[in-house]
């Protein structure tokens, strides 16, 4: 319906949160009635799919941990990920899927979750767990000293008070967060962003907020400028020819013919970043970032597969 109505009244739409890739593909397919689309977030699902493949890949080469296991919350809109994103991990990079579960939306009590996975030898948990049942499965993984790593997304673990409301037991968690959830300078417009943000509201900025911000404040400027006039079809040229540095991605383009968002190497990326000592919000990936930070990634204090690294 919404790509109708844009198409019908040949108005830009600059799409947010717009699950799956029927509408870039229907630009693809139809240019001419599709063309006023474009996709901001998030990325295709195959570029998203690659792209968290290569953070736990990237995992491997920091431990050397090859057994892997997932636990997700039993959702329909999260079926997807696991079928394109962790399941592939056996089959096309070589690692031994030994553990995977869903759970139910309601679930506070993870140990019998933590007992299977470690029973099936789970080196590496892969979680996908919203809201503050993130705060649970987290001080469940501490208290029994679980001798698995935590690689994934977590809900609520990259808010600023995640370390306190787990009393710190959050150490040498790994979390997929957006840019602003960190202080980390991931692009040179975001802690600017972030600051000013909280000063006015007194919280951090939502994903959507960051997204609007930046199609307002950077992507629809720049078009304009480089267009010289808001004639429509001078604007979809300009708005396919965008590169520039935003607050949630170092590198934002478009792809000319589908007008889906360009993603992974050199573009934007997921952020992966650990929880560390003292409550420090270190970034493990990209690789590049954990390099430019002088980062290493830690482990528990308590007996695990790691005691056999050298």
């Amino acid at each position: 319906m919404r790509a109708r109505l844009v198409a019908q009244h040949k108005k830009i739409f600059i799409g947010v949160s717009s699950l799956g890739d029927v509408f870039t593909e229907n630009v693809k397919n139809n240019y001419e009635k599709y063309k006023y689309f474009f996709k901001f977030a998030p990325p295709s699902e195959s570029d998203l799919a690659a792209n968290t493949r290569d953070t736990v890949v990237a995992l491997r080469e920091y431990t050397g941990f090859n057994k892997i296991g997932y636990i997700v919350t039993d959702l329909p809109m999260w079926d997807v990920y696991v079928e394109k994103s962790i399941e592939p991990l056996a089959e096309l990079d070589g690692f031994e899927l030994v553990y995977g579960k869903r759970f139910s939306p309601d679930t506070v009590d993870f140990s019998s979750y933590f007992a299977q996975a470690e029973a099936a030898g789970t080196e590496i948990l892969i979680p996908i767990i919203i809201g503050s049942q993130g705060i649970s499965f987290v001080k469940e993984w501490y208290d029994r000293q679980s001798p698995m790593v935590i690689w994934g997304g977590v809900g609520s673990t990259g808010s600023n008070d995640f370390w306190e409301v787990t009393e710190g037991k959050c150490e040498h968690v790994t979390t997929t967060v957006i840019s602003v959830d960190s202080e980390y300078p991931i692009t040179s417009k975001i802690l600017p962003m972030r600051d000013a943000y909280f000063e006015r509201w007194g919280k951090m900025p939502s994903f959507m907020a960051v997204c609007a911000y930046d199609i307002i404040r950077f992507v629809l400027p720049d078009a304009l400028e480089r267009a010289g006039t808001l004639e429509t079809e001078s604007v979809i040229k300009a708005l396919e020819e965008v590169d520039l540095e935003t607050a949630s991605t170092p590198r934002f383009a478009i792809s000319a013919d589908s007008h889906e968002v360009l993603f992974g190497l050199g573009y934007g990326s997921q952020y992966c970043f650990q929880w560390q000592a003292n409550g420090k919000f270190i970034p493990m990936y990209p690789r590049e970032l954990k390099e430019e930070a002088g980062a290493s990634y830690t482990f528990p204090d308590w007996p695990g597969p790691w005691d056999d690294l050298n």
